[in-house]
């Protein structure tokens, strides 16, 4: 007798009302443009949480007049080079302007922390602990967001067809 088919789980996604409060958590500093950006790369590019601790100044590609686009490696050293929406290049461009000035050297990790006087790259478990963390910020105000991980910013990204109005 043949079995019944069982539906795949639905997993939770941040509805299009509550992205904006989600993606505009961070709060307006230095380590909240940051954080801004890491939110604004994973939804914006679909990258993975090691996508945007992993990148570095190389691999942007900021173009006059038109929008930056990143490099992203996946797994099994896929590489992929995503174009920015428009907002998103904004945020990106005043990150780099706010955080990294005039350094331009390649091997800058794009999203670092400042030990003693060098960059360093983020560790990947701030990519967690910065989603965590503005999901609960933004919950406060949208109760209907539910608990964040990064890997929900991406599937939340793949049921939106244009970003253009989200981000």
């Amino acid at each position: 007798m043949p079995t019944l088919p069982t539906p795949k789980r639905q997993r939770p996604v941040i509805e299009a009302g509550d992205l904006a409060a989600f993606l505009d958590a961070p709060e307006r500093t230095r380590i909240g443009n940051r954080d801004r950006l890491v939110l604004v790369l994973l939804f914006d590019t679909a990258m993975r949480a090691a996508g945007p601790v992993g990148a570095a100044l190389g691999d942007l590609v900021l173009p006059d007049g038109a929008p930056a686009s990143v490099l992203a490696r996946g797994k099994g050293r896929r590489e992929r080079r995503i174009g920015l929406s428009g907002r998103a290049d904004a945020r990106l461009r005043a990150y780099l302007e706010a955080c990294h000035g005039g350094n331009r050297d390649p091997s800058t990790p794009l999203v670092h922390a400042v030990a003693h006087g060098a960059a360093r790259p983020t560790p990947g478990r701030n990519v967690e602990r910065i989603v965590s963390r503005c999901g609960d910020v933004a919950r406060r105000g949208h109760p209907g967001i539910p608990k964040t991980y990064p890997h929900m910013v991406r599937g939340t990204r793949a049921d939106y067809g244009d970003r253009k109005s989200v981000v």
